[in-house]
Parts: C-alpha cells; sequence; structure tokens
C-alpha cells in the first residue's frame, strides 16, 4: 500500500481539518457578545431604579416646597389677623379720655444703698420713691419670673385700653376652661355669666383670677398673644429693657420675665393710675350680682388676707401683688406708705412658702424706713 505523507494523527488530511476549525479570534467575539447582551438588561433596571428614585426625590421635595409654601401664608395671614386685632386695640385707645402718663424712671443706686440679707426670698429691692433711690438690694437686677406679680402689667394695659368700663363681658368656655386647666387661680366666674368690666379689674387684682385676665385679653385685643403684644409694648414704652410677656397671667414660660427693679417699677406707675391706686388697694369686693352669682363674688386680695398692712410699725403696706408658679416661688410686690405720705416700693421672689414674702417685706420696710418717722396712729 503506498505510503501516505504528513497524515495528521486523527487520521484526517489536515487541509480538511483547517477548513472545519473556527478562527480562533472569531470565538473570542462570541463570547463577549454574550456577556454584553447579558449586561444590557442589568444596566437597563439600574437605570430604571436610578430613575424611579430621582422621581421620589422629587415628589418629597416638591411636598417639602408646598408645605414650606403654606406654612409661609398661614404665617403672613396670622401677622395680618395679629396686626388688625392691634389696629382695633389702638382704635379702642383712642377713644379713652386721655390719661396722665406716669413718669417712672429707673432708680439710682448710691454709695449708700444697701446688700439685703437674712430674707428668705432670693432676690428683693427696695425703692424709695420720693428720691428714686435704691435703699436696699438682693440680685435687684437680675432676672427672675414674675408669676402673677404679671398682672400689674395686664391691670395697667387694660385700664389704657378700655373706654368704658360700665361695658359687660361674657364669658365662654374657651376662656374659662385654659386657665382651669393649667391650674391657674381663679375668680370663679362662670361660663355664660355676663360682668361689667370693672368687675374683671378686681378679680384680676384680689385673688389674682387668670380667668379675669383671660377676659380682660380677649375683651381688648381678640387674644392673649395679642393683648400680651400690647404689654410688651407698653413695657418699651416704659423703658424696661429686661422684661418679656407671653400671657396676661403669669404662668411660666421661659421668655416670661422681668427683674425685681423692673417690677417695682411696673408697680409704681400702676400706683399712678387712681383707678388701679383703688383696685390694689382694696381688701375685699362683690361683683355685681348675676343669674350665676345671685349675690356677686366676693373676692379677697391674696396680699391683704396674709397680712394686716401696719405690721411695719412705721408705715402702712396699701397695696401689692402676690405670685407664685413652682418655677417663680413665691414672690411679692408691694407698697407702704408713712403718715405723711412717703412711699416706698418693695419686690421680693423666689422664696419658700406662702407668707415668706410676706415676713420679708415687714422685716425689710422694718429695718429701712427710717424709725424716725411718725407712728400711725
Amino acid at each position: 500500500m503506498p505510503e501516505i505523507k504528513n497524515a495528521p494523527r486523527n487520521g484526517a488530511p489536515q487541509q480538511i481539518q483547517k477548513r472545519y476549525a473556527p478562527p480562533r479570534a472569531a470565538v473570542r467575539q462570541g463570547k463577549g457578545d454574550r456577556i454584553f447582551s447579558r449586561a444590557i438588561p442589568l444596566l437597563i433596571v439600574i437605570l430604571l431604579v436610578s430613575l424611579a428614585a430621582m422621581l421620589i426625590l422629587l415628589a418629597v421635595f416638591s411636598q417639602r416646597t408646598a408645605a414650606i409654601e403654606a406654612r409661609y401664608a398661614e404665617i403672613e395671614a396670622d401677622n395680618a389677623y395679629k396686626q388688625s386685632l392691634l389696629a382695633l386695640a389702638a382704635a379702642h385707645s383712642t377713644e379713652i379720655a386721655p390719661i396722665d402718663e406716669p413718669k417712672i424712671a429707673r432708680a439710682a443706686y448710691g454709695s449708700d444703698s444697701e446688700i439685703l440679707d437674712d430674707i428668705n426670698s432670693k432676690y428683693a429691692i427696695l425703692i424709695d420713691t420720693e428720691s428714686n433711690t435704691v435703699l436696699a438690694s438682693r440680685g435687684g437686677e437680675e432676672k427672675i419670673y414674675p408669676a402673677s406679680m404679671t398682672k400689674l402689667m395686664t391691670l395697667i394695659v387694660a385700664v389704657e385700653h378700655i373706654a368704658d368700663f360700665d361695658d359687660t363681658y361674657t364669658f365662654t368656655y374657651q376662656i374659662i376652661n385654659p386657665p382651669t386647666l393649667a391650674g391657674a387661680s381663679v375668680a370663679g366666674f362662670s361660663v355664660g355669666e355676663t360682668v361689667p368690666l370693672t368687675d374683671l379689674l378686681y378679680g384680676t387684682a384680689l385673688p389674682s383670677g387668670a380667668d379675669a385676665t383671660a377676659a380682660i385679653a380677649d375683651y381688648v385685643a381678640g387674644s392673649e398673644e395679642v393683648f400680651a403684644e400690647l404689654m410688651n409694648e407698653k413695657a418699651a414704652a416704659m423703658g424696661l429693657v429686661s422684661t418679656h410677656f407671653v400671657n396676661a397671667s403669669g404662668l411660666h414660660d421661659p421668655d416670661h420675665y422681668s427683674t425685681p427693679h423692673e417690677m417695682a417699677m411696673i408697680l409704681e406707675y400702676a400706683l399712678e393710675i387712681p383707678l388701679l391706686r383703688e383696685v390694689l388697694s382694696t381688701y375685699q369686693y362683690t361683683t355685681a350680682p348675676t343669674e350665676q352669682h345671685p349675690d356677686g363674688l366676693l373676692l379677697t386680695s391674696t396680699i391683704f388676707s396674709r397680712m394686716y398692712g401696719d405690721e411695719p410699725e412705721t408705715a402702712e403696706v396699701f397695696a401689692g401683688k402676690t405670685g407664685y408658679t413652682i418655677e417663680a416661688k413665691n414672690c411679692l410686690a408691694s407698697a407702704a406708705r408713712t403718715p405723711d405720705g412717703h412711699v416706698y416700693v418693695l419686690v421680693t421672689a423666689y422664696a419658700d412658702g406662702n407668707y415668706a414674702p410676706v415676713y420679708d417685706a415687714i422685716d425689710i420696710y422694718k429695718k429701712y424706713i427710717p424709725t424716725s418717722t411718725e407712728a400711725i396712729q
């Protein structure tokens, strides 16, 4: 048999083997196409997820933008409402007969101003209103929470914005319920009860009624928030730089504060208004008869129910306002008068116990009112 030269080992001719063997480059290109074709769906999924996430973020952003715009519109409307109430309150005040504006200046400390010690109250200041000097002080310029001493400013703003005290006010559930729920002291007015505005002054000053202060704020300004703005405007007009009010009753708020010195100035200012001098000097007062209270309400002063007024011996404590909250502790703004008419104002704050400010006041008046003054008959 003839010999076949150069035959491949598998028995096939070399030229046939080359004809059917796929090129290596073609094999590599086919694998790349398969990998790429598999990656396309994954890339599409990633793109779709990214697009969905962007749409969600856009929706959230749009919602937040809409909420901000709505809140801004709400604030604008609220501010416009407050401005209208303030304008209304200002209009009321123009109808009032002019009041001689008391001129109360900040008292001066002298070289002989003493430091108060041996008292329960953490803060105190005693001012001689005739010489307008500080006789003694203990943290007199420190920040305090005034509690119901706040009602002194409430009374001032009320008198300066109410034209006719023979006008009446009818109590509603919305006015009486909040101070009751807050645990504030109240005068005792009832839902549906219609009372003269004068009774609101006594209800504020004597039993320290938060129901009465809420009614005053509602009558004068339409809300307690707007009424507090009137209080702050008055404080600024009086030159008070460390006093700010949030409400008319003195319920605690971190942004509701004053100093002993400035509370003394507020008391002194109030006493220069004859109507308020009379109200703050009253021991007991009976409100007008109503359907809810046919015999009226007997209102008793929280200061005179704890002291007679003549305990200092050399002077008579003739006016004042107590205060208490947990944060403020017991406070007292009082005024004492000697037989010759010399007036002193005293503010004590942050004392433990209802009677602690009273005892402090008696001790301070005894010590710092000149003993040479003729004793009260």
